[in-house]
């Protein structure tokens, strides 16, 4: 049938008044190759040796990623790689979680599209779905389809909402950013 599968084990993240337990599964469907990538990062400030001084005295945050591949694997590869490390030197990190995400998000697809899309004529994308736990915070940053959810005694909350060229709202982005829309699907820029 072509289907693979890839299961993770779980495991448990302990904090001062919480914990932590998460795995992943992955399927690949009927595609030729699994497209789908994550990156778990328990401990910034261990995966980052070369953070401003002024974080190394706290707790550092932990980064949890999923990027679903549109297209192809190339693109969803490079920002599991390379996201933790946008956000992790950026100049709002750790004063402004939310800034230093935000401009993350941006300077990752900046630097895909110049160092590999543009030189190598990839057309491939890909959505990023992050949770960074951050002190007793938990900042969701979301870009395209993939979702975020919270689960919590028996019952589902969700964290995210998907960037759908059929939301109104998505839509009135895409038209302002030079992009238009034809049959719930991107068409242009």
């Amino acid at each position: 049938m072509g289907i693979k599968e890839s299961i993770s084990p779980s495991f448990e993240v302990q904090k001062e008044h919480f914990q932590v337990v998460y795995g992943e599964y992955k399927i690949k469907g009927r595609r030729n190759e699994m497209e789908d990538f994550s990156r778990v990062i328990l401990n910034l400030g261990e995966q980052f040796k070369a953070l401003p001084d002024k974080v190394i005295e706290r707790e550092y945050g932990s980064f949890f990623g999923i990027f679903d591949g549109h297209s192809g694997a190339i693109c969803a590869e490079y920002v599991a790689e390379h996201l933790p490390s946008c956000f992790t030197h950026n100049s709002a990190y750790p004063d402004d979680i939310k800034k230093a995400a935000e401009e993350a998000f941006s300077e990752c697809d900046v630097k895909f599209l110049k160092e590999e899309a543009a030189p190598n004529r990839y057309c491939d994308g890909c959505t990023a779905c992050v949770a960074i736990l951050w002190d007793d915070q938990m900042y969701i940053i979301n870009s395209g389809d993939s979702r975020c959810i919270l689960a919590h005694e028996g019952k589902t909350i969700a964290l995210s909402t998907d960037h759908s060229p059929s939301n109104p709202t998505e839509q009135e982005r895409i038209v302002k950013h030079g992009g238009f829309v034809k049959n719930d699907r991107i068409r242009g820029k």
